[in-house]
């Protein structure tokens, strides 16, 4: 079984998970035994499965690569960050302060885990079909994420 490694309290190795769930398609052997046709099109349904799993990605953690130290104050990551460190840093019981950050931070993730659940509903379906047509073995089920 795969487990992503941690590069920190907040975020996993998102790289090896896009992997993961890239590589049998873009197997060279797997695709060797392929018309050049079928090929090409799982490589490019592949390329856009794997840009989307990048853009939630960079959306969750930012965009990678970047030289230097930046940190995006827009992702997921980011208000989950504020939001424990409001709530770290008081020693009375949560202000407004930490209450809207909280909620923000609720109306964020709530929105990520929407997008990411749509994509698993809509687009990653026509894309195991397309792979289970070319007769390529492909990482299998996935439930929805749940946030309570």
């Amino acid at each position: 079984m795969f487990a992503p490694r941690f590069r920190s309290f907040w975020s996993f190795d998102a790289t090896a998970v896009l992997a993961l769930i890239t590589l049998p398609v873009t197997s060279a052997q797997q695709l060797d035994d392929l018309d050049d046709d079928v090929a090409k099109a799982l490589k490019k349904s592949s390329k856009v499965v794997k840009d989307s799993l990048n853009a939630f990605s960079d959306r969750l953690f930012g965009e990678h690569g970047k030289q230097g130290i930046y940190r995006d104050p827009y992702t997921v990551s980011a208000y989950l960050r504020t939001a424990s460190s409001y709530i770290g840093s008081g020693y009375n019981s949560p202000t407004s302060t930490e209450d809207r950050a909280m909620a923000k931070t609720r109306q964020v993730l709530e929105a990520m885990i929407a997008d990411v659940n749509g994509f698993f509903e809509t687009e990653w379906p026509v894309y195991t079909a397309e792979v289970d047509a070319a007769e390529i073995s492909l990482v299998t089920g996935f439930d929805p994420v749940q946030f309570e």
